[in-house]
């Protein structure tokens, strides 16, 4: 029997996989479209705040809004406060995709979650947040014991 971790494991893969064929066409990648996504929920966000509100680091944000910005699909400017800082906006391309994305993604949701009913899918969702907000816990325990010298 798989571990939880790798069943978790197998399903981000496969579901990069079906992300990558279902936005093909859109020139669009697995690793882009939450980018995408959230850039059109909430325009004027600044790249870092992305990266938080996503849980990615900040070089993969960066290759990302990059190659999005290469495609068309947003751009970025520089924030009145910090000129260092990129705010960062829909184009009209990139806004015209979102309800394309989203169609095509709840297609894989229901199409993974046929076979359960409202009851286990509440199940594995409150078990999943329970568990990731756990992970979060688990790491940031983690990297403060590093911090003071320890070894976990």
């Amino acid at each position: 029997m798989n571990s939880v971790g790798q069943l978790v494991s197998i399903l981000h893969r496969q579901y990069q996989i079906f992300v990558n064929n279902a936005l093909e066409d859109l020139n669009i990648g697995s690793s882009e479209y939450q980018f995408l996504v959230l850039a059109c929920r909430e325009e004027g966000l600044i790249q870092e705040q992305i990266s938080e509100r996503l849980v990615i680091d900040k070089a993969a944000t960066a290759r990302a809004l990059c190659s999005l910005e290469g495609k068309g699909y947003i751009y970025r400017v520089e924030a009145e406060c910090d000129h260092r800082k990129k705010k960062v906006y829909p184009t009209e391309a990139g806004k015209a995709c979102l309800p394309i994305i989203r169609s095509r993604l709840n297609n894989w949701t229901n199409m993974v979650m046929e076979e359960l009913d409202s009851d286990d899918i509440k199940t594995v969702t409150d078990s999943l947040e329970i568990m990731t907000t756990r992970a979060f816990a688990l790491n940031h325990i983690i990297s403060c014991d590093e911090e003071k010298g320890k070894k976990p």
